[in-house]
């Protein structure tokens, strides 16, 4: 279904339902890419991402001063919790089984915290304090909107892509203290978790221990510095790197 509302009537929805989607952040302009979705698309969706945008569901971008205005008139709240995995573990099984309870909103792989996780390491130019500051307002309006559900007593559950692992520790520790489970293969070639996949396993994942009374995310992956085995979330293999973006030299560019 087209978004044939103008940007004002758009800004004005955002904080009735999560009908309106933030698909992407554009950071060259400062802007987030919209798209209208209705309760049976979230459910179709296996991703969130480019393949959403069928012929007939156009995006209209906000500019983000626009978006924060309505986040902030709205009083949009951030309550979520996470699904963080490997490839092929099932987890879009498991966050479709999750989403069948009437208690829980599944999202699946939402593009826009992809681009936060190719963001997150690429803020070391000056002045630095204003590129966090810029990079935390964004990351936290866009979690808002990702929290919004279509009933009161449903909590979004967002099925990161395995990149936005590079992002659960941080994610973990925000004030709202989400929940999480994470999906990795343990011992190749053993059954030990199905969630329809050979080989996987699901556990609790915890917020950095040092936030007392929160949870730590598989002891920050190692420190975020070792790898620990395939299942890791955190990568520190160099890949990784290679990923990034800076904040504010994209935005210059």
């Amino acid at each position: 279904m087209p978004n044939c509302l103008t940007m004002d009537e758009i800004q004005e929805d955002l904080g009735s339902s999560p009908e309106q989607f933030p698909h992407g952040f554009n950071v060259r302009d400062d802007s987030v890419a919209f798209v209208r979705l209705t309760r049976a698309d979230y459910e179709a969706a296996s991703f969130l991402d480019a393949r959403i945008l069928t012929p007939g569901r156009a995006s209209v971008n906000l500019p983000w001063p626009q978006v924060a205005a309505a986040i902030d008139a709205s009083r949009l709240a951030e309550a979520c919790d996470y699904i963080f995995h490997i490839g092929h573990v099932g987890s879009t099984l498991l966050s479709r089984l999750i989403g069948a309870h009437r208690g829980a909103f599944a999202l699946r792989e939402p593009a826009v915290l992809r681009t936060f996780a190719q963001l997150g390491d690429g803020l070391d130019a000056e002045p630095r304090a204003r590129r966090d500051a810029d990079f935390e307002e964004r990351l936290g309006g866009c979690l808002k909107l990702l929290s919004r559900t279509f009933d009161a007593q449903q909590i979004a559950v967002i099925k990161a892509t395995s990149f936005v692992s590079e992002l659960a520790a941080g994610l973990l520790s925000r004030p709202s203290s989400p929940k999480a489970l994470k999906l990795h293969r343990h011992h190749p070639g053993r059954a030990e978790f199905a969630a329809g996949s050979k080989g996987a396993r699901a556990g609790p994942l915890t917020a950095p221990t040092s936030a007392p009374g929160q949870r730590d995310m598989a002891t920050r992956a190692a420190q975020r510095g070792r790898n620990t085995g395939p299942g890791v979330g955190v990568r520190n293999d160099g890949a990784g790197a290679g990923r990034k973006r800076r904040w504010r030299a994209r935005a210059a560019a």
